[in-house]
């Protein structure tokens, strides 16, 4: 039987009617680690850990360890405050396919309004050999996310991408390109645009041909009518969803940024 705990119900609808042959949370029981980590290599120490520390606690060290991830950023800072203070509960997922079990981390937000899921980190390592086969230039937030979580969406899709989904991605924004009628009147070439964010077939792509400040800002790609956000008006760039730096695309999406338009 799942208890769910304070999970508000969109996410325990999604756990409960998922079609999964067996969720459990961890800190409904307590599993010793030794045998738990042979069955289920993916999940990380530090979150079995935290799956036994109160709840509120486990929140506000979530909270603090986002913040020491990033540049400190006025918008982004706020937003992510924001985010944890309308949480509800925290939980550490294990689920059934098969044989094989998956690891998860739940954001259940209050109000019954949505919840975000997250899978495990990567090491610094892994974030090196990405940088070096993807692009040099990648921004140090984006790349710093993946210490928090390779994968993380709302509700049920996986918006963004692992890094493993990046070359299935890129080949998809290249097909796209391929019937593009950009607004700005130019054509985009397909090596500009590195997709880190996927939904209902359109991309949010780092642009290496546009640092607005001192990064590679990020646009969106549509995927139905093949346009690309115009760049040209500062005016414009948050409704274009044309955004300067990784996180303040990142503090939109934790808001319940509409991407699909």
């Amino acid at each position: 039987m799942l208890l769910f705990f304070f999970m508000n119900p969109l996410a325990k609808k999604y756990y409960e009617t998922g079609g999964f042959q067996e969720v459990l949370f961890l800190s409904e029981k307590t599993f010793d680690w030794e045998t738990l980590s042979f069955k289920v290599p993916e999940l990380p120490r530090s979150w079995y850990e935290l799956a036994y520390v109160p709840l509120k606690a486990r929140i506000e060290f979530l909270s603090n360890l986002w913040g020491d991830h990033f540049t400190y950023h006025p918008i982004a800072s706020a937003a992510i405050s924001h985010f944890f203070s309308s949480l509800d509960d925290v939980e550490i997922a294990l689920i059934k396919n098969e044989s094989l079990y998956s690891v998860e981390m739940v954001y259940s937000m209050k109000d019954n309004c949505s919840f975000f899921r997250g899978f495990p980190p990567v090491t610094e390592q892994d974030i090196r050999i990405f940088q070096m086969e993807t692009n040099p230039d990648l921004p140090k937030d984006y790349c710093s996310f993946f210490l928090l979580h390779n994968g993380f969406g709302k509700l049920s899709e996986m918006g963004l991408l692992q890094m493993s989904e990046i070359p299935s991605a890129n080949k998809k924004v290249t097909t796209l390109l391929q019937n593009q009628s950009n607004r700005e009147g130019r054509l985009i070439d397909p090596k500009t645009l590195i997709p880190f964010f996927e939904t209902m077939g359109s991309f949010q792509c780092f642009f290496s041909d546009w640092y607005p400040n001192s990064e590679m800002g990020n646009v969106f790609l549509s995927g139905i009518n093949y346009t690309v956000s115009d760049t040209t008006n500062s005016g414009m760039w948050e409704e274009e969803c044309a955004f300067p730096t990784f996180l303040e695309w990142l503090s939109r999406y934790l808001r319940g940024m509409n991407i699909s338009h």
